[in-house]
């Protein structure tokens, strides 16, 4: 997306983390031989979401981009936080209840999981170009007729 709006330390520092977690992936590929944690995850979603931010603060065009971009996250994430609310479960309480977590309990192998996510993650990168350039795609905090 650095790249698109013309900000080259976005695109350096979206692919240096690209490069190194495509090193972690080789060792959490499952059957893992370690393990992210919170910790990491959340440093990760944090970069991420900043390089999103800062992606479409450059361009009116893309200020979303970033949220398409990491839509399995975000939808599983929202979807999740949603529901438990809705039930009136405590949202900051351990719980196995967010999608990928219920398709490993229904059955699915851990790295199909694993590919579905990437798959639907890669959809959304390959489909952002094709938006980002529609004469339509500005979008104007008010519009006036």
């Amino acid at each position: 997306m650095g790249q698109l709006v013309g900000q080259p330390l976005v695109s350096l520092v979206g692919v240096l983390v690209a490069g190194s977690s495509l090193g972690f992936l080789g060792h959490n590929w499952p059957p893992a031989r370690i393990f992210m944690g919170d910790v990491g995850s959340a440093f990760l979603g944090f970069t991420l979401a900043t390089l999103a931010v800062l992606s479409g603060l450059a361009d009116a065009r893309l200020p979303f981009a970033g949220v398409l971009a990491l839509w399995p996250f975000v939808f599983d994430t929202a979807f999740t936080l949603l529901r438990r609310w809705r039930r009136g479960e405590n949202i900051f309480a351990a719980h196995r209840s967010h999608l990928y977590q219920r398709l490993v309990i229904a059955g699915w192998r851990h790295r199909d999981v694993t590919l579905l996510y990437l798959w639907l993650a890669l959809l959304a990168v390959a489909l952002l170009p094709l938006g980002a350039f529609h004469p339509d795609a500005t979008m104007r905090p008010c519009q006036t007729p």
